[in-house]
């Protein structure tokens, strides 16, 4: 069975405070760097035989350090970008935390439709569980590809794999730096490991 490794990508300076959905130049921040490098470590450990990542800058950031130790190339793929926020991208928690809509979205994310968005939450969700199963069909079985993406990907892409209601993806938790693993075959997919959080390892330097 191939096995697809998601990885939320490292901190920055929009989390808990902005949304930053698909906005472009969001770096990570020092810490995020930091879980980028810890990620890496621990995936070093495993025969990875590609990487994958949403084109958003964090994801790209989070996946170069293990580019580098591997020498694999980091593969640009879209499917794996953010959920679209419409208008509500750039804006603030509190901001958010006022709005109906945003509501609405935290607790029945069926109902919800952010204004000015192209794409709603159960077409993200299709897209997400439609490009991982594609990309697991490219390689052998036990072959491990990584995917270096973002939060509501990964929820999205656990609750469609268990069968869950989407109105259950919300009750999920991912955290920055975190790997979700799902492992595929024709006949079913199994979830063997989610929101796993990789502690830092002291190194030389440190």
């Amino acid at each position: 069975m191939t096995i697809i490794m998601l990885v939320r990508h490292g901190n920055n300076n929009f989390l808990g405070k902005r949304l930053a959905g698909r906005l472009p130049d969001v770096h990570l921040n020092e810490e995020g760097k930091q879980q980028a490098v810890d990620v890496a470590h621990h995936l070093t450990r495993y025969p990875i035989k590609a990487i994958f990542s949403s084109p958003l800058e964090r994801a790209v950031e989070t996946a170069q350090p293990f580019a580098q130790m591997s020498k694999l190339p980091v593969q640009i793929e879209p499917d794996l970008l953010e959920l679209d926020f419409g208008d509500f991208q750039g804006c603030e928690i509190k901001y958010l935390e006022q709005q109906e809509m945003w509501n609405l979205y935290r607790s029945q994310p069926t109902r919800a439709f952010f204004p000015g968005a192209v794409e709603k939450i159960a077409e993200a969700q299709n897209r997400v569980a439609n490009c991982i199963s594609r990309i697991a069909a490219q390689y052998e079985s036990d072959d491990r590809v990584v995917c270096f993406t973002h939060g509501d990907v990964v929820r999205l892409s656990t609750a469609h794999f268990l069968n869950m209601s989407l109105d259950d993806y919300v009750r999920f938790r991912t955290h920055p730096g975190s790997i979700t693993e799902f492992r595929i075959t024709p006949e079913r997919i199994m979830v063997t490991h989610f929101n796993q959080i990789i502690e830092h390892t002291l190194s030389e330097g440190d």
